[in-house]
């Protein structure tokens, strides 16, 4: 997914966070559209491709991301055209312990 295709209704947007929390303001109606298109990233043999992710809380007024173990997946094809390669599927997983700091892993496994 191209994050360039994820539209936030929001008043503001948080650019730091409210309380040691990136969360959308307490009140607000949020909307969240994904246009899930494809897109190609072309990259040459040593190259490397990153992308950044944004995770906001949208829970009870006063309360952050719980301690826990979170997941998500999404899938990556490699090649040359849309149509053919081989399939990655990525497994996300954020873990938030008792001092509500968060880290990421991903795992990345061959899709047959």
């Amino acid at each position: 997914m191209n994050p360039e295709h994820v539209f936030i209704s929001a008043a503001d947007v948080p650019s730091e966070p409210v309380n040691d929390c990136w969360r959308f303001p307490d009140g607000e109606n949020i909307g969240i559209a994904v246009e899930n298109l494809g897109f190609s990233v072309t990259l040459n043999p040593d190259d490397t491709y990153t992308i950044d992710h944004h995770l906001y809380y949208d829970g009870p007024e006063g309360t952050c991301v719980s301690k826990g173990v979170y997941q998500t997946t999404a899938q990556v094809k490699l090649a040359e055209t849309m149509e053919s390669g081989p399939v990655l599927s990525l497994a996300y997983e954020l873990t938030v312990g008792d001092d509500g700091i968060g880290s990421v892993t991903v795992e990345a496994t061959p899709v047959k």
